[in-house]
């Protein structure tokens, strides 16, 4: 692996791909990056908003928006990438083909920089979502996929004749195999004192515990937890281990673990900003942790 040629904690505002271009191979762990969509529309930031008047354009054309050395780099390079817009452009039309194209070029960079301990988290939506999927699976290998994690939000309208849209897709990846490093993230659930879930129950000494299956402890280890008033044992005789839970007032938290469908987080859409750092919604950024 090289050593990082880039600042930490440095924004660098202007097209990514010369950045990405002089950045060292094999430096970077993570990138998450929320590229444009495709959405064949302009975006604007609101007139009251520090960017004021900056626009994107999310509209594509072969012609107009594709390098022809962007084109070359992706048949020698990565030609299952280049099958996939070859695909793109047939089936669904030029401008999927020429968006798939600016993306696929930034996407060889973001896989060159990545150490082989890297990961890669991508954000779009229905629009654009199966054929950058497919793109993916080219550049980084579909057995290095992880995970399509489920951004739900409110402020979805009502669209005629089908159901509302209210979530986007993030696509994680890594760059070899299992050798990354996973971290369980939890968070907490609140339930009220007076209507505990049935797996839920709370002890002769007042604190709130739930329980789960012996599994492979041993003997010996039963004893210990027996000790520290952590067995549970059922009207059959079975026995369980709890596992206490902290009680607030009037409420159990009961840690529950962040699994790939996140809906606490907010469309920032439908969000008033007091500080008016607003920017064109569909406007690309790429952030990167090395």
């Amino acid at each position: 692996m090289g050593l990082p040629n880039f600042a930490n904690r440095t924004l660098y505002q202007g097209d990514n791909l010369p950045f990405l271009q002089g950045i060292n191979s094999e430096t970077v762990d993570l990138i998450a990056t929320d590229p444009p969509f495709n959405k064949s529309r302009d975006f604007h930031a609101t007139p009251n908003s520090l960017a004021s008047g900056a626009r994107f354009n999310d509209r594509w054309r072969w012609e107009d928006d594709v390098q022809p050395e962007w084109v070359d780099a992706i048949q020698d390079d990565w030609p299952k990438a280049w099958w996939v817009i070859q695909a793109a452009r047939e089936t669904y039309g030029q401008d999927m083909a020429a968006f798939l194209c600016w993306l696929g070029v930034r996407l060889m960079e973001c896989h060159r920089i990545l150490k082989p301990t890297g990961s890669l988290y991508l954000h779009i939506d229905h629009t654009a979502h199966a054929w950058t999927k497919c793109l993916l699976d080219g550049i980084f290998g579909a057995d290095n996929f992880r995970n399509e994690i489920v951004w739900a939000y409110t402020g979805s309208k009502a669209v005629g004749k089908q159901f509302p849209r209210n979530h986007d897709s993030i696509l994680a990846y890594n760059k070899e195999g299992d050798c990354h490093t996973y971290r369980p993230d939890y968070l907490p659930v609140k339930h009220p004192v007076s209507d505990l879930p049935s797996h839920i129950r709370i002890g002769k000494d007042g604190r709130p515990f739930k329980t789960a299956p012996r599994g492979n402890y041993t003997d010996k280890s039963i004893a210990e937890l027996r000790d520290e008033g952590r067995i549970y044992e059922t009207r059959n005789g079975n026995i369980r281990i709890k596992y206490f839970l902290e009680r607030v007032g009037d409420f159990v938290l009961e840690p529950k673990m962040v699994g790939d469908v996140w809906d606490t987080i907010p469309d920032m859409m439908h969000t008033q900003n007091p500080s008016g750092l607003a920017t064109p919604r569909r406007s690309p950024w790429l952030c990167l942790s090395g």
